[in-house]
């Protein structure tokens, strides 16, 4: 099995200018430069310069509607649907919504129905395929990669206001059918602490859920004597999403930095209150002036460092934002992270107290196996993503009856496209 490509970021001093490469370099030492992560600006200018500039929260208030594009609850469709075992839902008259990113990341135009998911406390998705004889494993991967995430996203961006830190409770199932018998799939409760994590979090349910069908159809091939395991079909996902108020102070780190923070010994140099509150109003300073952060306003010597996520891959790392000091004791001074929520809105300061490992990954970092089922992961956040769903043991799978039928009288429709279509249910 090939090892995955070893990513490296740079930044390259030449003719007065400062340029920052992303790069992939391969088994056979190729090295690919990513198109997309490049960033360039002169050599005395601030490192802040490669990216873009945190918002305050004045810059895009959560509470203002019409920033936030809310529709008028008596424009919303609320046409009824049934969803019965044997056919995939039928569309409501509503006109069509196109997915679309917004200046704030992978938000799409379910912000358009904040209004009513939020005054209704809507909390059951349902996502079906739009095409009569669909592909399931297009429609699985459209879903993966698209739709889901791009729910769980728009619900952070909608309920994550303020400085108010919120998680969310995520539950998937599939409806699955299998020699005309129609299954549900589906798994127990994932906690998603950091909109970073949505996307690797939605791959670990999605990998997980099938994991547990295979096995299933395995189990009924040779239960039944068939030599070869039955096709199935998959035209309908479920997700169910709670929200809760995160009881820390602090906004999470994601998964992998979490890791690299709470594993390390504390240096005793992290920063108190008082010393906290000075930092974050000078960070502040420059945010609302978008002057140069001037080292020596700063109430203390620091570096500061920042997210960024890579638009190809989606790796996500930790870039210098401000440096404070020199080369030599870049490692020796005390180290932030600048936290901002999913639209980009500056959140709070954190320390680091073990930067040469927050910016490295380590070989230490690679887990091989589960020690519970023997899996085998080559990251670490992946293995906590399989912990936390116990390794897929509390997976349910229901048998439907033939004529069973689901009825929502209360459905909206959210988002619709070629191949799928998204409804959120008001019960």
């Amino acid at each position: 099995m090939s090892s995955m490509p070893v990513s490296s970021y740079t930044f390259v001093t030449s003719g007065g200018q400062r340029r920052f490469v992303h790069r992939w370099q391969y088994e056979n030492n190729e090295v690919i430069e990513c198109n997309k992560c490049g960033s360039s600006c002169k050599e005395t200018d601030a490192y802040g310069k490669h990216w873009s500039q945190p918002k305050t929260l004045d810059d895009n208030d959560s509470n203002n509607n019409n920033k936030d594009g809310s529709i008028d609850i008596s424009r919303t469709a609320k046409t009824p649907i049934a969803l019965s075992t044997s056919t995939s839902s039928s569309t409501s008259s509503s006109s069509s919504l196109t997915s679309s990113d917004k200046s704030f990341g992978r938000i799409t135009t379910l912000m358009d129905s904040k209004e009513i998911i939020v005054s209704k406390n809507v909390e059951s998705f349902m996502l079906c395929a739009s095409k009569a004889v669909s592909d399931s494993q297009q429609f699985l991967l459209d879903a993966g990669i698209k739709a889901v995430p791009d729910l769980l996203a728009s619900l952070y961006a909608m309920y994550g206001g303020g400085h108010s830190h919120r998680l969310l409770l995520v539950a998937v199932g599939f409806y699955v059918t299998i020699g005309g018998e129609t299954f549900m799939l589906q798994t127990t409760e994932l906690t998603i602490k950091h909109h970073y994590d949505i996307r690797e979090s939605v791959d670990m349910i999605f990998a997980m859920l099938l994991e547990k069908l295979r096995n299933f159809l395995a189990c009924r091939s040779e239960s039944n004597g068939f030599g070869k395991q039955e096709a199935y079909s998959i035209k309908r996902i479920r997700i169910k999403v709670r929200k809760q108020q995160l009881q820390q102070e602090s906004m999470p780190l994601p998964l992998h930095y979490a890791r690299k923070q709470t594993n390390m010994e504390m240096s005793g140099t992290t920063a108190n209150r008082n010393e906290l509150a000075s930092l974050t109003a000078w960070f502040r300073k420059h945010l609302l002036t978008s002057e140069p952060l001037d080292s020596q306003m700063s109430p203390f010597p620091c570096n500061l460092y920042c997210f960024q996520e890579c638009p190809n891959s989606l790796e996500l790392y930790v870039v210098p934002y401000h440096l404070g000091s020199s080369s030599d004791d870049l490692y020796k001074s005390r180290s932030f992270i600048i936290l901002c929520d999913i639209k980009g809105r500056f959140m709070e300061l954190q320390e680091i107290t073990n930067i040469r490992r927050f910016l490295h990954h380590a070989t230490e970092d690679r887990v091989l196996w589960c020690p519970r089922c023997q899996q085998c992961f080559v990251e670490h956040s992946k293995l906590a993503l399989h912990k936390m769903l116990q390794c897929g043991r509390d997976f349910e799978i229901l048998q439907l009856d033939s004529d069973f039928i689901e009825i929502y009288e209360n459905c909206l429709l959210l988002e619709k496209c070629d191949n799928w279509s998204l409804f959120g249910i008001i019960e």
